[in-house]
């Protein structure tokens, strides 16, 4: 379909109003071909969320983990091809024989972009906090079980300044683990081990991170005119950045755009070069020359609650988890409401993420599925959920949010709940995305549409979730044989790949099949209209797209 034949049908006079106020914001570019070579070092984006925080500490949403990605660097990062390489190392780490002990050198050229040199101090240190609990920062469970004494500073028993990580001088850092941990080099390019230079946190005291002007960058951009309430921000080029030589593009504008109309718009008269599409707007334009499907490894899911509100909600009771489980169907959904290329979740764990170690086998292939769609089973299941609570109906809050997409999908839960469960009833709660974080964070939800993406590759990064008292649990779940797995998988098994593969596949069944701890819903892909122009803008499963490497062809 032509971009300008759908100018015809739906909601243009809404989209066009936005438009017209985004385009303040946006500047005018126009859409020639003359034109986009005139600004060919500046690329407009568009973003589904605000950014909540730019403190590598605290960031949990991928606007912010994305944004960090993109002026931060931590030892490691990820190139145009998605394999990890070093980056404010010099080079790959050396290690003791037993893989616990690593030793990294920082390169000579590594700075901050107020001209001072990144040094070992400056990892210690962000290290070092992330893991105190006065910090608060939910991603510090990264560390749990893998850095030396982690755990026992997480649980309150030692002091931070105990955590394996020390600097030998300047330039080089030692680092000591629990134990053999097979995905710890790739945790090092996440945002939670990023540096922080110390003397700079502290001269900021409570405003930093709080907008632009309170951080220091050491990646491939800088960031401008941000603050918490933005809905637009801008990047640009790291003149003290190492390698801002091989950086593409001088400039990037991002723009929150929930709406798609809204994004294909701004895409159609020139002020954006890339923008997402969900639900209708996907199906419209499949036939567009510029449309793009990408497959993720965002795993779209519903989380119960076994603690708040179970008098109402029921949701303490097994079969009625399994009920409300069986009773979706992914597959309507994915091909009815989202239409962007998303495909029905099978488990937790997506799929084309991880193999096994010795056939190569992906994870879903070895796994099963461990949910399926069946409204008759769902009708049994509710049946004996009835006879045990002594209920006759069940009444669920489903949160969600803002983001495009969201509440189509939390619309199409309640009505196959509905549907398919006499005596279930469902309302719905919309927050903005911000908000709903919130709660998820205090875990103030009955039950609540949420999604996981990767933060390293390898199957833990899901399966961990549901570990008891996991900062990402807020579920009130737990099973001590699931916890027992998960011991085995990080312990004896760290260095037996096979036998750790097959642990976390009865682990993902337990959780999900046996327990009904969750209801994965669909893998996602993430449909798009973008610059034919646009080069080298890559998704990966398991990192964010690097836009060092994206620019516009002339």
């Amino acid at each position: 379909m032509k971009l300008k034949s759908w100018k015809k049908k739906g909601t243009l006079v809404t989209s066009v109003v936005l438009t017209a106020v985004i385009l303040g914001a946006c500047g005018s570019s126009g859409a020639k071909d003359d034109k986009k070579s005139e600004t060919a070092s500046k690329i407009k984006l568009s973003a589904q969320t605000n950014i909540s925080y730019m403190d590598s500490r605290l960031a949990t949403d991928e606007s912010s983990i994305q944004t960090l990605n993109q002026t931060n660097e931590g030892l490691y990062t990820y190139d145009l091809e998605g394999k990890l390489i070093p980056a404010a190392a010099k080079e790959k780490a050396q290690t003791n024989k037993d893989k616990t002990v690593y030793t990294f050198t920082l390169r000579d050229d590594a700075k901050w972009s107020n001209d001072k040199p990144v040094t070992a101090e400056d990892f210690v240190y962000a290290w070092k906090s992330a893991v105190d609990p006065k910090t608060g920062s939910q991603y510090s469970y990264l560390y749990d079980g893998v850095v030396k004494n982690a755990t026992a500073i997480l649980g309150g028993k030692k002091d931070p300044k105990e955590l394996g990580i020390k600097a030998v001088d300047d330039k080089k850092i030692e680092v000591t683990l629990e134990k053999p941990v097979p995905y710890f080099e790739s945790l090092l390019a996440f945002s939670v081990f990023f540096p922080l230079n110390e003397e700079f946190v502290k001269d900021q005291g409570d405003k930093y991170a709080k907008n632009s002007e309170h951080i220091l960058f050491n990646g491939p951009y800088k960031m401008k005119d941000w603050d918490p309430t933005s809905d637009s921000w801008t990047l640009v080029k790291n003149d003290k950045y190492w390698d801002k030589k091989n950086v593409k593009t001088d400039t990037f504008v991002y723009n929150v755009i929930a709406n798609s109309g809204t994004g294909a718009n701004l895409f159609e008269t020139g002020e954006l070069d890339r923008a997402e599409l969900t639900g209708d707007f996907a199906k419209q334009y499949k036939s567009n020359e510029n449309f793009v499907s990408t497959a993720g490894a965002f795993m779209y899911y519903i989380k119960y609650s076994q603690k708040v509100d179970v008098a109402k909600t029921g949701l303490d009771n097994l079969n009625l988890r399994k009920a409300l489980n069986a009773a979706i169907d992914s597959k309507g959904l994915t091909e009815h409401v989202l239409s962007n290329g998303s495909t029905p979740a099978e488990g937790i764990v997506p799929a084309n993420f991880v193999t096994n170690p010795d056939t190569g086998a992906d994870f879903r292939k070895d796994a099963k599925p461990v949910i399926k769609f069946d409204a008759t089973e769902a009708k049994k299941l509710l049946e004996l959920a009835k006879k045990e609570t002594g209920k006759s109906t069940f009444t669920i809050e489903l949160l969600n949010d803002d983001a495009d997409g969201s509440k189509p999908t939390a619309e199409y839960i309640q009505d196959q709940w509905q549907k398919n469960l006499p005596g279930v009833k469902v309302s719905l709660k919309t927050l903005p995305y911000k908000n709903r974080l919130e709660l998820n964070a205090s875990g103030d939800f009955q039950a609540q549409l949420t999604r996981w993406g990767p933060d390293y590759q390898d199957p833990s990064t899901y399966i961990d979730l549901f570990k008891t008292g996991s900062s990402y649990n807020m579920m009130d779940y737990s099973n001590p044989k699931f916890d027992d797995l998960l011991v085995e998988a990080s312990t004896t098994q760290a260095t037996k790949p096979l036998e750790r593969w097959n642990t976390y596949i009865e682990a993902e069944k337990i959780a999900i099949k046996d327990d009904a701890a969750s209801a994965p819903l669909y893998q996602n892909a993430i449909a798009s209209l973008e610059n034919p122009k646009l080069k080298n803008f890559k998704r990966f499963p398991y990192t964010m797209t690097a836009l060092k490497y994206v620019y516009l062809e002339k």
